[in-house]
């Protein structure tokens, strides 16, 4: 008899119950997609940081030599070094293309995630290439591309389009805000391809140095600058990339609980006006079923349904919703601007508890704006409401 008595009222006075339905799913709907994408961003960052060993510090110096290597492996806390050469080189045969160009002793710090072709290896002679900017030039594995480096001609094909983890943000120079991945991008090519094709011995100006434990940064980075002459030492806080990502999660952070809580706090209010409201008009009704015999707990549930029923359909679609489609569709978004190969949304537990929550909290205020009125007795109730006057 309660359960057709709910669904009745609930087709009958569905204006006001669409009205608390609205913004809690509006809230949960914001809620959750931003979490989706802004935790997906972070998760994605860890997974891709830690599989593919994003560097801990970064050395910069006009010659990282055998000694200055060996040095730095005998360090404490030192797991792992590798040496590059960094320089900029012109794609010949496109307009104004610049490329990052790393030549690689090894690659077993910040290693290559290969979206098409050959896995790198030092062996293997050839390019492998900034798989964002080889979509927009229309370049291809098998491609033979030449490099002009210094003013000589590098002539190599590429093996593989891939991506880095200490390449997921950058930008040619100041007067660009966001990547645009068209004319500014990285490559990547074995010191002995480098040697070979410019008849040099290679001199390495980076070295990336893999610490043991995050703890062990800051010490192994003090040590390096007491104990070495380099140019500089930093570390990951100070990468334009990884510094430039972080600063896009924690905005969002920021803002996500404020922008749904205010959605949340509308969506309790309309549910204490809306149930004072209700309870009001169902005044009768609910002498009758004290007259009746129902006991005031099956009323107390009853009219705590409205409520939570509302709000856990509202809470489910909102989650749901809110997950494959505003979180899809900023981390798409996202992708564009970063190279993040493995980038998805996620769905942490995070914000299950807080669609339980919004929920039980729905369910209170429905139980305290209705409380009032389900204490009066069955003659109480069966009276008509006197109106309040004020008296003068």
């Amino acid at each position: 008899m309660l359960r057709r008595k709910l669904y009745r009222d609930l087709w009958h006075y569905k204006g006001q119950f669409f009205t608390i339905f609205l913004m809690v799913f509006i809230g949960m709907l914001a809620f959750s997609g931003i979490h989706g994408y802004m935790d997906g961003m972070d998760e994605s960052a860890k997974e891709y940081y830690k599989e593919y060993n994003l560097q801990d510090l970064w050395i910069t110096n006009t010659n990282v030599s055998d000694s200055d290597l060996n040095d730095l492996k005998s360090l404490d806390h030192v797991r792992d070094v590798n040496r590059a050469l960094v320089l900029n080189a012109k794609l010949k045969g496109y307009k104004d293309v610049t490329l990052e160009t790393n030549v690689l002793e090894e690659n077993t710090i910040s290693k290559m995630y290969v979206i098409k072709g050959e896995k790198y290896a030092s062996n293997k002679k050839g390019l492998w290439f900034d798989s964002y900017l080889a979509e927009y030039l229309n370049i291809h594995v098998g491609d033979t591309l030449k490099l002009d480096v210094s003013g000589q001609t590098l002539k190599l094909k590429v093996k593989g389009l891939v991506n880095t983890p200490d390449h997921v943000y950058f930008v040619k120079d100041s007067t660009e805000i966001f990547p645009t991945h068209q004319n500014y991008g990285f490559v990547y090519m074995s010191a002995q391809t480098f040697s070979d094709a410019m008849h040099v011995d290679v001199t390495y100006n980076k070295a990336y140095v893999d610490v043991d434990k995050k703890n062990n940064v800051s010490s192994v980075k003090k040590e390096i600058q007491r104990d070495f002459n380099f140019l500089s030492v930093t570390d990951r806080d100070n990468s334009f990339s990884y510094a430039g990502y972080q600063a896009e999660v924690e905005e969002g952070q920021t803002y996500a609980p404020v922008f749904t809580g205010l959605f949340l706090m509308i969506a309790i209010l309309s549910v204490m006006s809306t149930m004072n409201r209700f309870v009001r008009q169902q005044r009768v009704q609910i002498g009758t079923l004290k007259a009746l015999g129902f006991k005031n707990r099956k009323i107390y549930i009853h009219y705590i349904e409205f409520g939570f029923m509302t709000s856990l359909i509202a809470a489910i679609l909102g989650v749901l919703v809110g997950y494959f489609t505003i979180g899809q569709f900023f981390i798409d978004m996202e992708a564009s601007y970063f190279e993040m190969p493995n980038i998805h949304t996620v769905l942490l537990p995070e914000v299950i508890q807080t669609a339980v929550l919004v929920v039980a909290l729905i369910s209170l205020v429905t139980y305290l704006s209705s409380r009032k009125i389900l204490k009066e007795t069955a003659s109480e109730a069966l009276r008509l409401e006197v109106p309040k006057v004020k008296k003068e």
